[in-house]
């Protein structure tokens, strides 16, 4: 089963004591870290007018350890999901050239029959 970042409980309270979170930025923070599962990237985040912008983001991931983990734990799963991506596409590339150098031996052994 795969895992999903908004499994995460990100509760990211204030710097200084570690509670008192404001629920606001942390949705916030669990959107963000959705939105870049999903395939956006985090300019493209950071240019809805609905979302923080870049500056703030990064000083939320400075301040914030929760969300710092949530957000590195959304990073490591895409870097999973592409480097399996990247595992198939050989895969794949191998059958393909191997079907053709098969035709190709098929087709020599063919004319050296005749």
């Amino acid at each position: 089963m795969r895992l999903h970042p908004s499994s995460l409980t990100a509760d990211f309270g204030s710097p200084a004591s570690g509670g008192g979170a404001c629920t606001g930025a942390r949705e916030i923070g669990s959107t963000i870290c959705d939105r870049l599962f999903g395939g956006e990237t985090l300019s493209e985040i950071c240019r809805d007018a609905a979302m923080p912008d870049t500056p703030t983001v990064m000083r939320w991931l400075a301040q914030h350890p929760k969300f710092l983990d949530e957000y590195v734990f959304t990073c490591r799963l895409l870097a999973e999901d592409r480097a399996a991506a990247r595992r198939r596409l050989r895969v794949a590339i191998r059958h393909w050239v191997a079907d053709r150098l098969i035709g190709e031996n098929e087709a020599l052994n063919r004319k050296e029959v005749s």
